[in-house]
């Protein structure tokens, strides 16, 4: 089903339609552009308010969007949360980027449905044709696609246009892509682990595995240069597999050597939040390394809990029933809802970074910060900072009762061994 109301249905019958445009280009003696949008958190709200009104949505849009619509226009759905715009009059790139612009402020603007109000983001891919290219439709399309997902391009505003740097950077993807398969087996994959301090006493509680490539030409390779591509491969189950299993093995080694108090939490992808045999799993390791489900946290996405309620709320029941404690992470980049808190029942909130980051320069992040925190002692609840950098937001932090940290004040991610310093020192108040 199209995202918008009002777009052409079949696939077939836009790109018949778009070539017959893109054979009157010359003619027209005007620039062509296809340009792929995605409705950012669309599936969610679709989800928690339901397909009709998802519907009356779609309407309002679909008549925002036709006014931008003329005989040289052509718009259809590509995905649930997507769809593709193809315009063959452009007189010239600047025109391009200005109609991209006018696509964003016509959705943005807030939509009322009873007595809810919605404003919809979006993020577009924008290709432009260039004389002389051969199938110039399906380039289109798949440079526009590239654009959209490219998480390395300069953007402006929220529109990203294809590029020399993005092909190359979709060249490099694919690459990797195929090298990822064999990196657990060559043994290129390693676990980093970042340190969670108790703000109140200095003393470091807690442990979060973080994985990294070591590859063997561009050395070591953060999360976000791999973790998409092994999702989308569907080898991010292998991966949070291994990622699980070492964590745990290495919490027993330090369990082992005295440190029995020690948690260590692992972050999940939606991916594997969604498979079935994601439970056993980890029932299986706590079994094998013999630690106790208490110390294990799970680290999930606000947004990867709200994308399916209540079948997240059976998940979660599952995994409360083993006895591991459930994190809510990025807590504050979306619903930020005492009720889903409720609801989910869990364990600790995990403020999301972004709020951490502008909490000094920005009055409004340490305001939603300390409301979060009193949210979350109304309720009986933790709360954890990620990426506190400097002794201000410590300081801050502190103050409005926030109970535990982590990030580079403290310590950057280390290797196991390393930790084991930190562990001989038992306090590391001294840090801050």
């Amino acid at each position: 089903m199209s995202c918008v109301a009002g777009t052409i249905d079949s696939r077939c019958d836009f790109m018949q339609q778009c070539n017959e445009l893109l054979a009157q280009r010359s003619r027209l003696q005007a620039i062509a552009a296809m340009l792929r949008i995605r409705l950012k958190r669309w599936k969610q709200i679709k989800e928690i308010y339901g397909s009709d009104l998802v519907e009356q949505l779609s309407r309002q849009l679909s008549n925002r969007l036709s006014l931008q619509i003329n005989e040289y226009t052509l718009m259809a759905g590509m995905e649930d949360d997507q769809l593709a715009i193809f315009k063959a009059d452009f007189a010239d790139d600047e025109q391009v980027r200005l109609f991209a612009a006018t696509l964003a402020k016509t959705v943005i603007a807030p939509i009322n449905i009873g007595h809810l109000q919605f404003r919809i983001a979006i993020e577009v891919g924008v290709s432009i044709y260039r004389q002389g290219e051969e199938d110039a439709l399906p380039l289109l399309i798949s440079n526009a696609s590239a654009a959209l997902s490219s998480n390395r391009s300069v953007w402006s505003g929220n529109c990203c246009y294809y590029s020399k740097e993005i092909a190359e950077a979709s060249t490099r993807q694919a690459a990797l892509g195929k090298s990822l398969q064999s990196a657990i087996r060559k043994k290129e994959l390693v676990l980093l682990y970042q340190p969670v301090v108790d703000l109140q006493s200095g003393d470091l509680t807690g442990i979060e595995a973080l994985v990294r490539w070591n590859h063997p030409e561009l050395g070591m390779l953060l999360p976000e240069d791999f973790i998409p591509l092994a999702q989308a491969s569907g080898m991010v189950i292998e991966l949070g597999r291994w990622v699980l299993r070492q964590a745990c093995e290495q919490l027993q080694s330090w369990h082992k050597a005295g440190y029995t108090s020690l948690s260590v939490s692992v972050n999940v992808s939606a991916v594997e939040f969604d498979q079935a045999q994601w439970i056993s799993t980890i029932s299986q390791v706590l079994a094998e390394t013999g630690i106790s489900p208490a110390l294990l946290e799970l680290d999930i996405a606000e947004s990867t809990l709200m994308r399916h309620a209540e079948t997240s709320l059976q998940v979660i029941r599952s995994l409360k029933s083993l006895g591991v404690r459930i994190v809510m992470d990025n807590f504050g980049s979306g619903y930020s809802s005492a009720r889903y808190i409720k609801h989910f029942s869990v364990d600790i909130l995990k403020i999301d970074r972004s709020l951490t980051h502008d909490m000094i320069a920005d009055p409004d992040g340490l305001i939603i910060i300390s409301s979060i925190i009193g949210l979350a002692k109304n309720l009986g609840l933790p709360v954890q900072a990620v990426g506190v950098e400097t002794k201000e937001q410590f300081d801050c932090l502190l103050h409005s009762g926030c109970h535990r940290a982590q990030g580079y004040l403290f310590s950057k991610p280390i290797f196991a061994q390393d930790v084991m310093q930190l562990l001989v020192q038992r306090k590391t108040g001294t840090l801050a």
